[in-house]
């Protein structure tokens, strides 16, 4: 099951920010996990996309404190 972020507005509308800033930096990122990862400038989230046919898709926005197993296999889940 997938965890539900809890943000304050601020943080939402600064990761909501940080999606939409991609239609321009798309792809300059480091790869993980067979993704692009930003860090959101709201810590310790990082956004997860790939870019299919010049389309920017995101697939999660995962706090980064979690365990990397737990990160690796919600991951495959929404591959």
């Amino acid at each position: 099951m997938p965890k539900k972020l809890a943000l304050g507005a601020t943080s939402q509308d600064t990761i909501i920010a940080d999606i939409r800033s991609l239609s321009v930096y798309a792809g300059v990122h480091s790869t993980h996990l067979g993704y692009f990862r930003k860090l959101a400038r709201t810590f310790p989230f990082g956004i997860y996309y790939k870019i299919e046919e010049e389309k920017v898709r995101v697939y999660a926005v995962l706090d980064l404190r979690d365990k990397p197993s737990w990160l690796r296999s919600e991951l495959r889940r929404r591959s």
